[in-house]
């Protein structure tokens, strides 16, 4: 919905402006040009508001913007936060005799209530719009309704009586209905003009604009269109009506339009009736008739042309500078310090003009030359957000960027930055805080520099891979050597905790792995790989060049390489080794060696615990890597003989046959969105089943249908038969994404889509009974649709994958073996201990089976509708205690639980609640940093189950009274001259976390002299605690705890 909502606005504002354009040709030519003319103008706006924007041309005069704005303002609502966003980066230091771009550092934040907006503005347009369609249908059928007895005259002519201006109404068979009051004299104008409106299918277009303008009913520029559009029709069916007549004639028909002049609630009443609107100025049109000019005509048609060409096309950023070989060859310099003669070689380029189309923009170049690798950065600053990234443009800034690296010999590097006043800029997408930007190291050949006609076979192959779609670029720092292993920098980024992707990847980035692969032409990947008994990292380097092979790599990439990856065992302190290998095209691998962490020649263990020991590992590799030797713990492999059975795509499937399909494609976004990957399903245009990257693959399945997604299906499932380990593990780097079906998590979904397709196939779709033995255990489970596995994780050092069973109605479990295990319930008192020759009917309360709490079988069931509910627990004075409240969750909201990044609440706010869902682990929200709450969470807990916050801030003020109240029981009063010492007490006491195990049977209620008044829970036992708000624990002292009961008079002791 947000998409196509999107999508309404940008063509809308596109159709708006094109409407301003129509209406300013309308105004300078209406005396002069031809009215049929004139009413054709407005086929541009109709055509903008029905072309779809991918099948929009381009062109390199379209004065449309990149981005609309006010598309741009609907993202920035989306993307509006609920706390300061982070600091924008700030521009590189100054190199002389440049001019570098302010940027703001210090971003106002957005406020809450924008991002709510933002979610409800496309339910505002759906029902803005059915509104208007219900108008439009209503009132067709009330007129139809009331002109069923209207008197016929003639052939498709009927005389009525409840309107005084003629008028034409239907679209199939259209009908010319004539008030009582016009006379025989006038019948024959009405009936011409009349005519002249179904003979030029007036009565179709404009039903069909209406609709066009209930889509954009918030759009008043294409309101006051519809209106012009209606009295250009008028016009023009006069100008028809007349082409032939006399001055006697013209008279005649100005006394009938005067006669019949239409009611102003005319068009209010039916918008799909023609009435004779506008009479004053159509009546001097007709007296005052002129046949239309020639060269208004002329002008009318060369309109026409610019504004079709300007505003009913996007930008190119194709033709955006010069790429003249010899041109360019003629401005080459030896140093990027040469202010003048870069800055001449950039503008040649066009990177002046790529800065956004249509937006205000800044544009400055900083030249990096303080110290080696010298480099290039390209400032583009907005007055607002940074432009809606585009693919198309940053390639083209890509590969222009290698064009200017071959011109100016001693360049190292080109990157860009965007930043925007709001804060928001085109850094890396990463959970590194570094300033990480896209960034293109040195690609050409040697000839590119010795000639023009070598700069222009250059620049024909970088313009060849735009055709592709495949101009490589990076993310990184412009520091891209060991220098940039800055101690200080990499001290905060250690990772003590189990293995993560997430970190891996941004350790290949600061470590500048990602960034000196792509100097030397290849892709950087990693992964977490386990062997036997150990866990490691594996990094692998695809060659960009086709023809390159496995076996080839630069020695001082690997000499450089190894170091690397010393440095990524002692940022990860659970990683046992580090290796590194080499995959080409046809997916064959060679490992050039491993870095082990507990038999190593350096300190890694030094390394992983100060800052102090890092920089010493961070010398030591800098001075081998120059000697050309990193230390001999580094194993080498010969011959390839170790080669990773880890690689993302292996040399050979199952069957031996050759794997010509890639995990991933360049600068893969790894989603699930069909947009992402510029999807189009179209049975001419299917995709090439052999040799389509897995990631495009699963996409264009999630989102597909019908046959296509039985396609996409039937190759997935041969992939995974195939190489299930690579499938498998590509697909799990999707959780967390929501599938597009609605169907929960997108790995899991795609998962068990595969297996039950894989099992359909064997057993027809009808559910099987499968066998599963373990140790102690043997078991048997009826009515199997599907299994799928899944990696649990019990420590750093073991994990296992576990089978999950989707079960149908009627399954059973029969247990062969298995004295000692457990069926586990969703609650403790659900458990059942498990018996050699129990037979146990599989309901939806039993969740899986196993031993001391780790499971070895999952379940998830098929029986029913999925159910979830979210459990919500507070502290309340009738119970004393915790008491729960459950609340039942629609799929949509899951969903939207699920894709919600969770907040840590501040001190005071702690909530308690659990997501639950059939089949799945329940989800705790607590609030802490451990357990993040979604708003949408916070908003149920808030809005439907009356959680509330108290803080000791809320207790300031002039308390005028207190009241203890006992539940059930007596109520007690504070005298005044305690007051004082209460409320020091309260807003002095102490956060304890959320609900504690005190029985809470008494209510403080204080009042203030503004009114005021707040309650909180006391508790009733031997502890000094409080309950404030619904959850949160609040503690005084012991001698406080005292000071209180006697405050109130009631013994401590009772």
């Amino acid at each position: 919905m947000d998409k196509l909502f999107d999508t309404v606005l940008e063509l809308s504002w596109q159709a708006g402006l094109i409407a301003l354009a129509v209406m300013a040709v309308r105004l300078v030519l209406r005396k002069k040009a031809s009215r049929r003319a004139l009413c054709m103008l407005w086929a541009l706006v109709a055509l903008r508001l029905l072309l779809p924007v991918s099948l929009t041309v381009e062109s390199p005069v379209s004065l449309q913007a990149e981005e609309a704005p006010v598309s741009r303002v609907y993202h920035a609502m989306q993307e509006a936060r609920t706390s300061v966003p982070e600091e924008a980066a700030p521009a590189p230091a100054e190199s002389s005799g440049t001019t570098a771009a302010v940027i703001p550092t210090e971003p106002a934040a957005e406020p809450v209530t924008l991002r709510t907006f933002a979610r409800w503005l496309p339910w505002i347009w759906v029902i803005g719009m059915g509104c208007m369609a219900a108008y439009m249908l209503l009132s067709f059928i009330w007129m139809r309704l009331t002109l069923r007895r209207a008197e016929h005259i003639q052939d498709n002519v009927y005389r009525c009586t409840q309107w005084s201006t003629p008028f034409v109404l239907g679209i199939i068979a259209p009908r010319i209905y004539v008030p009582e009051s016009v006379s025989e004299e006038d019948l024959p104008q009405v009936l011409a003009h009349e005519r002249c409106h179904i003979r030029r299918w007036d009565h179709v277009v404009k039903p069909f604009a209406f609709l066009l303008l209930a889509v954009n009913w918030f759009n008043p520029v294409l309101w006051a269109a519809y209106v012009l559009l209606g009295r250009d029709m008028e016009n023009a069916c006069d100008e028809m009506a007349l082409k032939n007549a006399d001055a006697a004639q013209r008279a005649a028909y100005s006394r009938a339009l005067v006669s019949c002049a239409a009611q102003p609630k005319m068009a209010a009443v039916c918008p799909l009736a023609f009435g004779e609107v506008a009479v004053k100025e159509r009546v001097k049109n007709v007296l005052g008739y002129k046949k239309p000019a020639i060269w208004a005509a002329v002008i009318l048609a060369a309109a026409a042309v610019v504004i079709g060409v300007c505003l009913l096309t996007k930008p190119s950023y194709k033709n955006v500078g010069t790429l003249d070989a010899e041109k360019l060859f003629a401005l080459r310099t030896e140093y990027v310090g040469d202010n003048e003669a870069v800055s001449g070689i950039l503008d040649a380029l066009g990177f002046r003009e790529l800065g956004s189309s249509g937006a205000d923009y800044g544009y400055a170049v900083h030249l990096s030359t303080d110290r080696e690798p010298m480099g290039i950065t390209v400032l583009y600053t907005y007055e607002g957000a940074v432009p809606q990234r585009s693919e198309e443009r940053y390639r083209q800034i890509a590969m222009r960027g290698y064009i200017a690296l071959a011109l100016i010999d001693n360049a190292e590097w080109f990157s860009w930055q965007e930043h925007g006043a709001d804060g928001t800029s085109n850094k890396a997408d990463s959970t590194a805080s570094d300033s990480l930007y896209p960034i293109v190291y040195p690609g050409y050949p040697d000839t590119a520099r010795e000639s023009a006609e070598g700069l222009q076979a250059y620049i024909n192959m970088l313009q060849q891979w735009m055709k592709d779609g495949v101009v490589p670029y990076a993310y990184g720092s412009g520091e891209r050597d060991v220098w940039a292993w800055n101690a200080d920098r990499l001290d905060e980024y250690r990772w003590k905790w189990g293995l993560s992707e997430a970190a891996l990847y941004d350790d290949v980035m600061r470590l500048g792995m990602q960034t000196r692969a792509s100097m030397a032409g290849y892709d950087c990947r990693s992964q977490i790989t386990t062997e036997e008994d150990s866990t490691g990292v594996d990094v692998f380097l695809y060659p960009m060049r086709g023809d390159a092979t496995a076996e080839e790599i630069d020695g001082e990439l690997a000499t450089w390489m190894r170091g690397a990856l010393h440095m990524m065992l002692a940022l990860n302190d659970k990683a046992q080794w580090a290796r590194f290998s080499t995959v080409d095209a046809d997916n064959g691998a060679h490992c050039w060696g491993r870095a082990f962490a507990d038999a190593s020649a350096y300190d890694i263990a030094g390394a992983r615990e100060s800052r102090e020991g890092l920089e010493k590992l961070i010398k030591a590799l800098k001075d081998d890597i120059e000697r050309g030797q990193v230390g001999e713990s580094f194993a080498m492999m010969e011959d390839g003989a170790e080669v990773p059975s880890a690689a993302p795509a292996s040399p050979l499937g199952t069957n031996g046959e050759s794997i010509k399909w890639p995990v991933t494609q360049y600068n893969d976004p790894h989603s699930v969105k069909a947009e992402d990957y510029k999807i189009v399903y179209d049975a001419e245009k299917l995709p090439d089943w052999d040799t389509c990257a897995l990631s495009y693959l699963c996409a264009y399945y999630l989102n597909a249908d019908g046959a296509y997604a039985e396609g996409a299906m039937d190759v997935l499932a041969q992939r995974y038969s195939q190489l299930p380990q690579q499938v498998r593990r590509y697909i799990w780097t999707l959780s967390g994404q929501a599938d597009p079906r609605g169907n929960g998590d997108a790995a899991e979904a795609l998962l068990a889509d595969i297996s039950w397709y894989i099992t359909s196939q064997l057993t027809g779709g009808m559910p099987v009974t499968v066998s599963y033995e373990k140790d102690q255990l043997s078991i048997a489970v009826t009515e199997v649709y599907s299994v799928v596995y899944r990696t649990v994780k019990y420590d750093e050092n073991y994990s296992e994958d576990i089978p999950v069973y989707a079960v149908g109605s009627g399954a059973q479990l029969s247990v062969i073996k298995g004295e000692g295990w457990t069926l586990y319930g969703r609650y403790s008192s659900e458990n059942v201990s498990l018996h050699d020759g129990d037979v146990i009917d599989l309901t939806e309360q039993y969740v899986g089976l196993g031993m001391d709490g780790q499971y070895a079988v999952r379940f998830q069931y098929r029986s029913a509708a999925e159910t979830a509910e979210l459990e919500v627990y507070q502290i309340t004075w009738e119970a004393g205690d915790s008491t729960k409240q459950v609340v039942p969750l629609t799929e949509e909201q899951v969903q939207t639980i699920q894709s919600e990044k969770g907040l840590v609440q501040p001190e005071w706010h702690q909530v308690c609640a659990e997501l639950h869902r059939s089949g799945e682990d329940d989800v705790r929200y607590w609030g802490t940093a451990d357990y993040p709450v979604p708003p949408t969470v916070l908003k149920i807990l808030t809005e439907q189950c009356g959680y509330t916050f108290v803080t000791p801030e809320d207790f300031r003020g002039n308390m005028t009274s207190a009241k203890l109240e006992f539940y059930g029981g007596e109520t007690y009063t504070a005298d005044k001259a305690d007051l004082p010492a209460l409320q020091r007490m309260l807003t002095n006491a102490r956060a304890y976390g959320g609900g504690s195990s005190c029985g809470f049977g008494a209510k403080l209620t204080v009042t203030f002299d503004d009114g005021r008044t707040v309650s909180v829970l006391k508790g009733t036992d031997s502890c000094a605690s409080f309950t404030f708000g619904s959850w949160n624990s609040a503690m005084v002292s012991d001698s406080e705890n005292r000071q209180f009961w006697q405050m109130f008079g009631v013994p401590f002791e009772g």
